[in-house]
């Protein structure tokens, strides 16, 4: 009997866990998903080595080894042909636990979604987070915050978050805003919902390994 409510307790904690990735009311459906951006693969899984971005556990062997920043632009490359043509890959940054861009639309010059490379699966998919969960397909003439009172709440987190950071690089996507902090040079990333205010950290790309970032960019 104890095992069976063990087992029982085990299976209610893990749904709980995977309803709270769900998106919620006006977030759009996962993103890669054909109704986005005029189709693309489907989006990696989220847990542990094989997902892009490391997953929610960054297990790999002793002896991994991680796959060279020209592979890695190689396979964002691959990544980013498969929702349309015009899409294109800028702002590549490397971190310890994968390779960071974003996706821009070509002919409009606005950022279309977040994606990454697992520095040691070599796996290509969407930014974990914001860009699963917050990102929508309506303009973000529907947004409560725009890029500036976005920016004033990101800076008020970042005073107890990390003192003596500022916020750098910027970019507008559909449903957020994500911000590059740090003290001197970038430390981290983080994004704030248009429409609740809310700060989400990139926990998940570990720290910034340094050198010049590829077509930074500020503004959306």
């Amino acid at each position: 009997m104890k095992e069976r409510r063990g087992a029982v307790s085990v299976i209610l904690i893990i749904s709980l866990f995977l309803l709270a990735l769900l998106p919620g009311p006006g977030c759009a459906a996962v993103w890669g998903s054909p109704e986005q951006i005029g189709g693309g693969p489907p989006s990696p899984g989220f847990f542990g080595p094989g997902s892009a971005g490391g997953g929610a556990v960054a297990l790999y062997e002793a002896d991994a080894r991680p796959v060279s920043e020209a592979e890695a632009r190689e396979r964002l490359e691959t990544y980013a042909k498969a929702f349309g043509p015009e899409v294109e890959v800028r702002d590549f940054t490397p971190f310890t636990q994968n390779y960071y861009a974003v996706l821009v639309d070509r002919a409009t010059g606005l950022a279309v979604g977040e994606a990454v490379v697992d520095r040691y699966t070599g796996e290509a998919g969407p930014d974990p987070g914001p860009a699963l969960t917050w990102r929508r397909s309506v303009p973000n003439g529907a947004a409560t915050y725009d890029l500036h009172a976005a920016e004033a709440i990101a800076a008020t987190f970042l005073e107890e978050f990390l003192p003596g950071a500022t916020l750098l690089e910027n970019r507008t996507f559909p449903g957020y805003h994500t911000f590059e902090y740090g003290r001197g040079e970038i430390e981290g990333m983080l994004s704030v919902n248009d429409r609740t205010g809310q700060v989400w950290v990139h926990t998940w790309h570990g720290q910034y390994i340094g050198g010049e970032e590829e077509g930074g960019h500020s503004g959306g």
